[in-house]
């Protein structure tokens, strides 16, 4: 396999993820990153804009959708992460770091 130099601050981010717990090894980082990335539409599939994504998020707001930030909420998040990841669940995008 070829080796490659990602720079300092995704290697940063690498080694952050798996002293975290959040990967076993930098391979796994990177292999999620790029199931990540093949996931995405191409060609003549349009993503929304950010613009669009933000007017969503003040859509929400206005109609009483969200929830304050937390710890509590967080924690919550988690714990359900780590239910969902020991059932063999996916864990939800907004949730992953």
């Amino acid at each position: 396999m070829q080796r490659v130099n990602l720079g300092k601050p995704y290697e940063e981010y690498i080694k952050r993820m798996v002293k975290g717990g959040y990967y076993a090894s930098a391979s796994e980082v990177l292999r999620d990153a790029l199931r990540a990335k093949m996931n995405q539409p191409f060609g003549n599939d349009p993503k929304k804009s950010l613009a669009e994504l933000a007017e969503e998020g003040l859509d929400d707001v206005k109609a009483g959708r969200v929830v304050p930030y937390t710890k509590e909420v967080l924690k919550g998040a988690y714990k359900r992460a780590v239910e969902n990841s020991k059932k063999g669940k996916p864990v939800s995008a907004h949730i992953r770091p």
